[in-house]
């Protein structure tokens, strides 16, 4: 019978054993290049969301001391601001001695495993801050024999309430040791176990070595022995996706004596979790609206200050109002006796009440939602987001959203209503004026003296007026010089609607969110930030700053506005008096008075809503190439002997190495362009996937992380004598074409640790990746890629490193011969 084996659906790792094919070296060949290029259906299951982001494993450091009465303990390499440090020290001494943390406070207290017969000791965490000490000094109230620490840092914590499913200590005197059940009320925690051992004696001159627990990866495992006493310390830990029961944990040791074991879980950080713009009916799945949003307009604001509210619908202002002088001619005379005279000069004084305006510029409403789960990869079918003015493109998964154009976004229950306006006016009503304060001659020819006329006299208020801001237009709105502007400070945004679920967030996608996305992300509503305080009003074009030919200083709105002065001529005279001599009738003639209302600048913002804006950073995985593990930081040989170029498939077997077969271990050293934006230094970290299928793309399918090493997934991490998160600075790219410009890390565990070197605009940055071939399945192709930590994809994959597993060939009976190898008789042959 022949054949060849067809690769099986994307499965777990079977529990049964299966049939194999099997054939010499050139027809294994011909098998594996076959199957590269075979149009056999794979069934998959796309993810619909992101789970929150778990907390991942940084680093860690240990120490030991002698006699005395403290122990000092380094802080972990690459620990920043907000990790969450797990300390834990134990000496051996009296049940009634003490243990304290360092001084400065910022130390919480885990357990207290100090235990009546055995030793002091605690386990405490800490949030680090923006600045933490080289090292940690932790002390005992009496001096000790020995002691032993170590601390663990760890990333993605909750740091207001990083600790769940605190067992209870479990202690005793024996070789196995283990750590009480519990439970756990969060998901994506990280368990950890700590497991204490000492004694006292004379002559104790032995290690201590603790079995790691089953699954669970090693931190820390150290001891002292110091003459009569001797502490031992085991420190591991193990991610757990579901809240629920955490099982006992067990360690061994070498020796059997007094023991403390407890566990507990690190929580997560909240996820942060992304926004967007919907105008359909009910939110698609895993999104819900954001009800405290409506009625009130989008505004971008720095992370501290997300879901703040403030504005008003409304504004009043204030005026200052003069009075002129009265005007010249027969209306300013006094009339009386036989002949005229001009008035002397005299003032008033008024006062004017002002209506309140509607503060409202033009809108149109559309539904704010957020992704439950944090940040998608899937963005939904119908889903409305942001582009700017880089690449300057949309997508072509998207379609303009011209509907919005020229209308500020104002958050509603239902989408579509439109309202407010450009423009508004005041209604201004005046008083009447005060009495006089001057006064009115006469002069009497019958006399040689002047006479003088009353001068106490009022004026009857004018009718009320309406004054409007500079311009009596939309347009005008937008060209007024700075502080007259009717509009309130805006980005002119091009909003677009997806056509259909995206599989990656698009090139050039700008994004809201309730926090700062993190490293994958450019925060452009933060102080200083093209977003930041500003509304976002729809446009064909994208721009930030206006530049309105030049008037004033460009900016797209302002915070305050004015109105032109508003004036207005009283007519009325209704005042009168007598000449004071002759008793004779003198009345002041009429005449006018100029009133002027000038304006003080009113408040220009409407109700508002904050959200965090950022844009996402292009990451696009460009070119690979596979090497032979050289268990160095460099590599030098590409794989096999063939020297195969870069972007290529293994899908030949190579001779001279035999691979990839199981227990093979491989470096893919891969390279991502970054786009749009520039990558700071230590701002994300990154991991490989791999997914058992024959179309070779890196966006479909059903993904899997790498395994750590030690775990039992087909493809994992390799252990080797190379530092997990080794800087490659020192060696030169190994892609060629391009050749990369920033050398980045090597990488052995899904905590690698962020980047350490800065990516600008258009460079390529490389990544060596060290896996290791166990038990995948033979003769079949796999598929690797890169991500973000989170999950996230990558904004593009312009090639997806691939490769065709080795069918093992151990020796096989056929007709009642062996062969091994290529060596031998050669064909086919069934191996159960």
């Amino acid at each position: 019978m022949r054949g060849k084996k067809q690769p099986m659906l994307a499965k777990p790792q079977q529990a049964y054993k299966s049939m194999r094919l099997f054939a010499n070296r050139t027809l294994l060949a011909t098998l594996s290049l076959t199957l590269a290029s075979a149009n056999i259906l794979f069934v998959f299951v796309h993810p619909e969301k992101v789970d929150a982001a778990p907390v991942t494993y940084v680093a860690s450091a240990s120490a030991t001391s002698g006699v005395g009465t403290s122990i000092l303990i380094n802080k972990p390499t690459g620990t920043v601001e907000n990790d969450v440090l797990v300390a834990t020290v134990a000496f051996v001494g009296s049940s009634g001695y003490t243990v304290s943390p360092p001084g400065g406070g910022g130390w919480t207290l885990i357990k207290d495993v100090s235990t009546s017969g055995y030793y002091p000791g605690k386990t405490y965490y800490k949030v680090a801050g923006s600045s933490e000490p080289a090292s940690y000094t932790f002390t005992v109230s009496s001096s000790t024999n020995a002691g032993v620490g170590g601390i663990v840092s760890y990333r993605n914590v909750n740091t207001s309430s990083p600790i769940d499913g605190n067992s209870a200590l479990a202690s005793g005197s024996s070789s196995t040791h283990v750590a009480p059940a519990t439970t756990t009320t969060a998901s994506e925690t990280r368990t950890v176990v700590i497991y204490n051992q000492s004694t006292v004696g004379t002559g104790l001159n032995m290690s201590w070595t603790a079995t790691t627990p089953s699954t669970m990866s090693e931190r820390v495992d150290t001891y002292g022995n110091f003459s009569t006493s001797y502490i031992g310390l085991g420190f591991y830990d193990i991610s757990q996706n579901d809240a629920g029961a955490m099982a006992t944990k067990t360690a061994t040791s070498t020796r059997s004596s007094s023991y403390t074991a407890f566990q507990f879980a690190l929580v997560p950080a909240d996820p942060t979790r992304m926004l967007l713009y919907w105008d359909g009916g009910a939110a698609p799945s895993g999104w819900s609206f954001v009800s405290e949003a409506n009625d009130k307009f989008i505004r971008g604001e720095s992370p501290a200050n997300y879901g703040l509210t403030g504005g008003a619908a409304t504004h009043a202002t204030t005026a200052s109002v003069t009075v002129g002088p009265a005007d010249t001619g027969s209306q300013g005379g006094v009339r009386g006796g036989t002949a005229d005279s001009a008035a002397t000069a005299h003032t008033h004084t008024a006062t004017a009440s002002i209506g309140s305006a509607n503060n409202l510029p033009a809108y149109r409403t559309l539904r704010l939602m957020r992704f439950d789960a944090g940040i998608p990869n899937n963005i939904p079918a119908g889903a409305i987001a942001l582009f700017d003015d880089s690449p300057g493109i949309i997508p072509p998964q998207f379609t303009r959203y011209s509907a919005q154009d020229g209308s500020f976004v104002r958050s509603a229950s239902t989408s579509g209503s439109t309202g407010g306006s450009n423009t508004h006016t005041h209604t201004i009503t005046w008083s009447s004026l005060a009495a006089s304060a001057g006064e009115v001659r006469r002069t009497a020819p019958l006399f040689l003296n002047n006479s003088v006329a009353s001068n106490a006299h009022t004026h009857n208020a004018p009718a009320a007026t309406t004054t409007s801001t500079n311009g009596t237009s939309a347009a005008d709105c937008e060209v007024e010089p700075v502080g007259d502007s009717c509009l309130p400070p805006y980005v002119n945004s091009i909003l677009a609607k997806a056509n259909e679920d995206t599989p990656t967030l698009s090139i050039g996608i700008t994004a809201m969110f309730d926090a700062d996305p993190g490293g994958g992300w450019v925060v452009r509503s933060d102080s200083g930030g093209s977003y930041y305080q500003k509304f976002m009003r729809g446009s064909a074009s994208y721009d930030e700053v206006c530049g309105q030919l030049g008037i004033g200083d460009g900016t797209c709105g302002e915070a305050e506005h004015t109105h032109v002065n508003a004036t207005t001529t009283s007519t009325n005279n209704n005042g009168g008096g007598s000449n004071a001599l002759l008793g004779l009738g003198s009345v002041a003639s009429p005449h006018n008075h100029v009133m002027t209302a000038a304006f003080n600048p009113a408040n220009n913002i409407p109700e508002y809503y904050n959200v965090v804006v950022a844009e996402k950073i292009n990451f696009i995985q460009h070119q690979y190439r596979w090497f032979v593990d050289s268990d160095l930081a460099d590599v030098t040989d590409p794989w096999s002997s063939q020297d195969i170029p870069q972007n290529t498939a293994i899908t030949v077997v190579p001779v001279a190495n035999d691979a990839p077969r199981a227990n093979r271990e491989l470096r893919l050293r891969t390279q991502i362009l970054v786009g749009n934006n520039d990558l700071a230094a230590n701002g994300i970290e990154f991991k490989l996937q791999y997914k058992l299928g024959t179309d070779g793309l890196c966006t479909t399918g059903s993904w899997q992380d790498i395994g750590d090493p030690g775990s039992g997934l087909p493809w994992r991490y390799a252990a080797s004598s190379v530092a997990n998160g080794a800087d490659l600075n020192a060696f030169p790219s190994r892609i060629n074409s391009p050749t990369s410009n920033v050398m980045q890390i090597y990488v052995k565990d899904a905590g690698a640790g962020t980047n350490p070197r800065a990516v600008s605009v258009g460079q390529y940055a490389e990544y060596d990746f060290h896996i290791m071939h166990n038990g995948a399945d033979g003769s079949s192709r796999y598929s690797f890629r890169m991500v973000e930590d989170s999950g996230i994809l990558l904004s593009q994959y312009d090639s997806c490193p691939t490769l065709v597993a080795f069918p093992d060939t151990e020796d096989q009976l056929r007709h009642g011969n062996f062969f091994e190898n290529g060596l031998g008789e050669t064909g086919f042959s069934w191996s159960d």
